[in-house]
């Protein structure tokens, strides 16, 4: 099944390293996927790791990856934007 190997025989499959020893995303702990979460941007936690599984989007709510963030450095770099200012609205 090129690397996967079907190991419940209801079509969920996980990746298999070269050496046969099969790993599966979902089994990871919460506190080690919150650690994982934590080391991305804010913008690439959006971008669908809550969409992984079950495991994965229990793990993207937590709390703690959402307790500050600084928006003023979004705001800054957007007034510079082309898409927000241009000469016409002058």
């Amino acid at each position: 099944m090129d690397g996967d190997e079907d190991v419940n025989g209801v079509g969920e499959s996980v990746a298999s390293s070269g050496n046969g020893v099969a790993s599966d995303w979902a089994d990871l702990t919460q506190e080690c996927l919150v650690n994982i979460l934590s080391r991305l941007t804010l913008e690439q936690r959006w971008q669908g790791p809550m969409l992984v599984c079950k495991s994965w989007l229990s793990a993207s709510k937590d709390p703690s990856l959402h307790s500050t963030f600084d928006l003023e450095a979004q705001f800054d770099s957007a007034q510079e934007s082309p898409r927000w200012w241009s000469p016409d609205f002058e």
